[in-house]
Formats: C-alpha cells, structure tokens, sequence
C-alpha cells in the first residue's frame, strides 16, 4: 500500500481484469481512479463518484488523469465507501457457504474449526 499511497491518482488500464483487487486497494486508501472498460473493475467501481471510466486511448487517459488530479475531498469518502462493500469480511462468509453448498451432505462444514 505505500506506494499506492503515495499517489495522488491511481490508473488501471488491464483489459478485462476479471478480479479488481487492485482497483479496490485504491478505493480503500480513497484514491481517485481512472480505469478503463471491461471485467471485474468495472463492476466494482463502474458508479462510484471517486472513478472516472474512460476508453483505452491515451489521450483519453492522459486527460482523465489530470482531471482527476483536481478530484473534490468528498471523493476520498466515496471512493472509501465503495471499498467497504468489496471488504474481504463482507465476502468471507458467503465465500464458506458457497464452498460447504458445494461440497454437499456429510463432508463437514468448511466453516469454523475446519476453515
């Protein structure tokens, strides 16, 4: 995160990145963000205030990146609160209950003590 923190904004330009956590990192840390379409990033930040989404020509990311650099301080909060919803404690009991659904009757609970 340091490195991430440093910086004043943080650009994902991966092409149909199918997971994000990076682009959540940035939220966490309240990052502006320019990202371009496609794959899990998109669905994760695709409203959030703090996130411009631009197409992958240069010129267009050049331009959002300076503009970003002007980003309003309520985007720091926005860009906090969409990460929230992406925290790996709110998806770690869902994630369990999918894999015990999974695995069936009898195999044991994957959650709790056998985790």
């Amino acid at each position: 995160y340091a490195l991430m923190q440093a910086c004043k904004v943080v650009v994902s330009v991966a092409q149909n990145e199918p997971f994000g956590r990076g682009v959540v990192e940035a939220l966490a840390l309240g990052k502006p963000l320019v990202m371009t379409r496609g794959g899990g990033p998109e669905e994760i930040a695709g409203d959030c205030a703090a996130v411009q989404i631009v197409s992958d020509d240069p010129e267009t990311i050049a331009a959002a990146m300076l503009a970003a650099l002007k980003a309003p301080p309520e985007w720091a909060k926005a860009a906090r609160t969409r990460a929230d919803r992406f925290a790996a404690e709110m998806h770690h009991p869902q994630l369990l209950a999918i894999i015990d659904s999974l695995l069936g009757p009898g195999a044991g609970p994957v959650s709790g003590a056998n985790r």
